[in-house]
């Protein structure tokens, strides 16, 4: 139960720290990357890690379950929505990762998009991992 509680601690604070982004607009849509802050960059994550927090959440319920990854799920939506806005992301990532596999009709193609888009996201996952 302790680690429950430390984690419903920790999405106190980062509501908290959430309205405060928002109160002192660290970010505005009419911004470039290049306009943000160095020391500023990392309340980008916010978003994320509220989603990955609100996703570890215990839930004995049914319906308090799918509510706490409906919040999830609108976290990850704006944290995707801000990186995309800020073109973080390359756009040869944003290709592989659009493509459908099920739209690729060679079977070969099919496997190897797979096998690129999975060694990608582990890649990322990775890399996210050492950032936080």
């Amino acid at each position: 139960m302790f680690l429950q509680d430390l984690i419903r601690s920790a999405l106190t604070d980062l509501r908290s720290l959430s309205s405060r982004v928002i109160a002192l607009s660290l970010f505005s849509a009419n911004e470039a990357l290049e306009d943000i802050s160095t020391r500023d960059l990392v309340y980008l994550l916010v978003p994320y890690v509220f989603a990955q927090l609100e996703g570890r959440v215990k839930a004995v319920e049914r319906d308090e379950r799918m509510g706490h990854l409906g919040v999830a799920q609108r976290c990850l939506r704006t944290f995707v929505d801000t990186l995309d806005h800020y073109e973080i992301v390359p756009t040869a990532d944003r290709k592989l990762h659009q493509t459908k596999s099920s739209d690729v009709r060679d079977p070969a193609k099919r496997r190897e998009l797979k096998i690129k888009q999975y060694q990608k996201e582990k890649e990322l996952r990775t890399r996210t991992e050492v950032y936080l």
